[in-house]
């Protein structure tokens, strides 16, 4: 619960790893945390019905499918936030709702990155940026001070 998003995913590939790679088991994790759950699965079982009535499950799909499948049952979309590449709810019946529906396409998956690397790669952008913004800060304080030794001197000559 206290992990930002990167951590999250990147706890949900140490999980995978250890239990595919080091214990060469299956589980079966129940994950309502889109971003978690792509990360942590390689299938995924979508449950159909009534809420609170009757379920079903379907047959395991792989993780594009599934959620695409589960997000049309609910008429949602989603895209990936350009700036953190974090899947972002698209507006009910915004031009991408729309696009993304009639292409059958409801969870966009970055297929040939590696979300760590995604997620490395947003981390340094911001970096950068914070980096500019301090410097942006540092010339604008030069800035000012020359400005006030020159209104200083101004003053000076002023009064002699």
């Amino acid at each position: 619960a206290g992990l930002d998003c990167e951590q999250r995913v990147i706890a949900a590939k140490v999980i995978r790893r250890w239990i595919v790679g080091n214990l060469q088991k299956t589980a079966f994790i129940i994950e309502h945390d889109f971003v978690m759950a792509s990360a942590l699965s390689d299938r995924v079982i979508v449950y159909t019905g009534t809420p609170g009535v009757e379920c079903t499950a379907e047959t395991p799909l792989d993780v594009a499918d599934g959620f695409n499948q589960f997000l049309k049952q609910l008429q949602v979309t989603f895209r990936r936030d350009e700036a953190n590449f974090r899947p972002r709810v698209n507006k009910k019946m915004s031009s991408k709702d729309r696009d993304q529906k009639a292409s059958g396409t409801y969870f966009v998956f970055d297929v040939d990155e590696d979300p760590e690397e995604v997620m490395k790669r947003a981390k340094q952008d911001r970096a950068i940026k914070e980096a500019e913004k301090k410097i942006e800060a540092k010339e604008s304080k030069k800035e000012t001070k020359k400005e006030e030794r020159a209104a200083a001197e101004a003053k000076e000559k002023q009064l002699a």
